[in-house]
């Protein structure tokens, strides 16, 4: 409930597009006959803060408490800008998107806190 809440009072920066219901692993709205245990290709397992392992399935760690947050994310209209002959420059250079940490604070919510992080794209003006 807490990290809910924490995307629900950040939507801007953090835009909840689904949750799962507890123990349930199919995103049902966003993606039809997925399973959220198994389709990504990489989970990070974290316990008490720290990075414990990667891996390519998380079945065997999923209960009936668990539940998926789906968050939306830039990459969703990045094809878009491709379409429109406006290429980001990032895509053009095979990199990931620039990020910057700003200091702008979220709204805390439980254990949930921290600065909002934004990418950015820069474009001429021309352009």
């Amino acid at each position: 409930e807490d990290f809910q809440r924490f995307c629900k009072g950040n939507a801007a920066p953090c835009p909840l597009l689904e949750v799962t219901e507890p123990g349930k692993y199919e995103a049902h709205r966003l993606a039809p006959g997925s399973d959220v245990r198994r389709d990504l290709p990489k989970y990070r397992i974290w316990e008490a803060g720290e990075l414990r392992e990667e891996r390519d399935d998380v079945a065997d760690l999923w209960d009936d408490k668990m539940q998926a947050f789906l968050i939306g994310c830039s990459f969703t209209w990045e094809d878009l800008l491709v379409v429109a002959d406006l290429a980001p420059r990032h895509i053009e250079e095979e990199k990931n998107v620039p990020m910057f940490d700003t200091n702008i604070q979220l709204r805390s919510e439980g254990p949930f806190k921290g600065e909002m992080v934004v990418s950015m794209r820069p474009y001429r003006p021309d352009a």
